[in-house]
Order: structure tokens, then sequence, then C-alpha cells
């Protein structure tokens, strides 16, 4: 039981990583198109 819930926790910090990057991609396309 503890080995899945560290396995879960491993999986949502991931995704949470996954997702702040995609974030701040978006945001620098969107600055580079408005400053190009």
């Amino acid at each position: 039981m503890l080995t899945l819930e560290k396995i879960d926790g491993a999986s949502f910090f991931v995704a949470k990583i996954y997702l702040w990057s995609e974030t701040i991609w978006f945001v620098f396309l969107v600055m580079y198109e408005m400053l190009w």
C-alpha cells in the first residue's frame, strides 16, 4: 500500500511538472509571436 501511494504521488508530481512546462512553453510562444 505504501509503494502504491509513493507511485501515485510521483506520477502526480510528474503530471504537475508536465502541465507547468506546457504552460511556460505556451506563454513563451505567445510572447515570441508578439515580439516578432
